[in-house]
Parts: structure tokens; sequence; C-alpha cells
């Protein structure tokens, strides 16, 4: 039996999954997907984001494995039809995503070990608030204290250098 030809359906279904997992990772992670900063995550922050902070809490990043975990397992689905050329680009570079945020939430871990990756995710929210105004700079600060208790609640594995690396980044 021949795979069903690619077409509108099977590239919709792609094109569907792919919207829900940029929109889902530029929701819990606003800061880093808007910056090019943070190489790993897809660059998808858009104008229409709001001033939140990326969560790094153990719960929140568990969460995003799963969705992770979930949408790769989609993926395969997807992608072992007969695509079209175009949406089997698409398919990989959704995979290249998918699989380079998980090895960094399941293997580098910088959210766990690196004080300097969560002072840099500060610094760019703040330059990123200051450029979007007043409501966003107020409601960024507002919640920074939230953020700051959750990021050093993350910080459970930090190696020397890393701990010496932050301290002199916060000084300055």
């Amino acid at each position: 039996m021949k795979p069903p030809a690619a077409g509108p359906c099977l590239d919709a279904a792609l094109a569907d999954l792919a919207v829900e997992v940029l929109d889902d990772l530029a929701r819990r992670f606003p800061v880093c997907t808007y910056s090019d900063e943070f190489h790993f995550f897809p660059q998808v922050g858009g104008d229409d984001r709001q001033p939140e902070w990326d969560d790094f809490s153990f719960e929140a990043v568990a969460e995003a494995v799963s969705k992770l975990r979930h949408w790769k397992s989609a993926l395969n689905k997807i992608a072992g039809r007969n695509l079209s050329p175009e949406a089997r680009m698409d398919a990989d570079m959704l995979s290249r995503i998918i699989t380079t945020l998980h090895e960094q939430f399941e293997t580098v871990r910088a959210h766990e070990t690196q004080p300097s990756f969560h002072l840099t995710v500060m610094a760019i929210g703040l330059a990123d608030a200051l450029e979007a105004g007043e409501a966003a700079w107020q409601r960024r600060i507002a919640a920074l204290p939230l953020f700051l208790d959750r990021a050093a609640q993350s910080l459970t594995r930090i190696p020397a250098l890393f701990r010496e690396l932050g301290v002199e980044m916060a000084a300055r």
C-alpha cells in the first residue's frame, strides 16, 4: 500500500503543531524566545508579548520537558507520513528545536548550574521592558522578586567556577 500523497492536510497538521510549539515556548519563556542571546531557544517574540518572566522552577521545567516529549511524539507521527519537501524541511527544523531544548533542560541544565544564565535573563528582560514602555517596566519590576526566588531555588548544582562568574556578573 502506498503512503498518502502529501497535501494540505498533512502540511496543515505540521503547521498547527509548529504554531502550538512556538506559541507555548513564547508564553513559557518570553525573554529567552525574544532574545538572540539564548541561541538554543527559537526566536519567536513579537510585539504582542507580555512583559512576563521566564519560569525555570523545577515544576515549570518538568512541565516543559513533558510538553517537549509530547511534541516530539506528535512530530514523529506527522514526519512519518509523505510530506512535501518544504514541509519535510519544516519538520526537521521543528525537530531540532524540540531536541535542542530537551537537551538543554535535561542534560546541560544551565538553569540549575549557572547563576549567570539567570542574571542574563534578568538583564535582557529588564532592557526589553525599558524599551517597551512604562507599563511593561512596572509589570516586570513588580514580578522580579518572584523571578529571582525561582532562579535561586532552581540553582541546585553550582560548580565553583560558575558561582564565581555569577558573583562577578552580579557585582557589575
